[in-house]
C-alpha cells in the first residue's frame, strides 16, 4: 500500500499528539514534547525545529561569515557540526540538549536560535542571529519571544545568555525585552531574564 506525503504527515502529527497526551496522563512532559515538534506560524515567518538535512548547511554558512560575533575567542576547538550532529551545546556536555529552531521568512531561512537546560528552572540561550537581509524587522524578537513564552510554559525562571560588548543592536534588544546586563568577559557581556513562578 502506498500512503503520500500528506496522509503519512497527518498520520504522524497524530500519532505524536497521541503519544504525548498519553505522556501528559502517565507521567506528564508529553505536552511539550507535542509541541517543540510543531512549526509555530505568524504571516510569512514560520518557525520549525532544525533537521540536519535541511538546515545544517544554512547554519554552517552563518559560523563561516559571522563566527566573531557568535563564538569567543577562547573556544579555539569550538566546532558547530559537532553541536548540529550532536545537539550537544558543549563537547563536554550531554548529547541531545541542545534545541534548535530555524526561522523561514517566506520559505527561505532567515535566522536561527539554540539554546540549552543548565538546571530544570535555568535555560541558556548559546546563539541568536538573523541574516543581514531581514534585520529591522523584528524577527530577532519574534524568534526570542517564541522561545521565552515556551520556556516559561515549561515552568523555567531564568533564561541567561551573552552578546558581544560592541553588538549594541543586539544588547537593546535583549533589554527591550527584560534582560539586564549582569557581567562583562572576554569581549562578551552576560545579560539575565528573571520570572517569578506562575507569571
Amino acid at each position: 500500500m502506498i500512503i503520500n506525503g500528506a496522509i503519512l504527515s497527518i498520520m504522524k502529527r497524530k500519532l505524536l499528539f497521541i503519544v504525548g497526551l498519553c505522556t501528559v496522563v502517565f507521567g506528564g512532559g508529553g505536552l511539550y514534547w507535542y509541541t517543540r515538534q510543531k512549526s509555530v506560524t505568524s504571516h510569512g515567518t514560520v518557525i520549525k525545529p532544525f533537521e540536519y538535512a535541511r538546515d545544517a548547511q544554512f547554519v554552517h554558512s552563518i559560523f563561516e561569515r559571522d563566527r566573531y560575533w557568535l563564538v569567543s575567542n577562547r573556544m579555539t576547538d569550538f566546532n558547530i557540526d559537532y553541536n548540529l550532529r550532536t545537539r550537544a551545546p558543549h563537547k563536554y556536555e550531554e548529547p541531545g540538549t541542545l534545541e534548535i529552531e530555524i526561522l523561514f521568512e517566506d520559505n527561505v531561512p532567515a535566522g536561527f536560535i539554540a539554546y540549552y537546560p543548565l538546571s530544570f528552572y535555568e535555560w541558556k540561550i548559546l546563539f541568536l542571529w538573523i541574516d543581514e537581509k531581514y534585520r529591522g524587522r523584528g524577527l530577532g524578537k519574534k524568534l526570542i519571544l517564541h522561545v521565552i513564552d515556551k520556556l516559561k510554559k515549561q515552568g523555567v525562571l531564568k533564561i541567561v545568555l551573552a552578546a558581544r560588548v560592541n553588538n549594541t543592536r543586539a544588547r537593546q534588544l535583549y533589554t527591550s525585552i527584560g534582560f539586564v546586563e549582569v557581567s562583562e568577559y572576554d569581549g562578551f557581556i552576560d545579560l539575565v531574564l528573571l520570572f517569578t513562578p506562575g507569571n
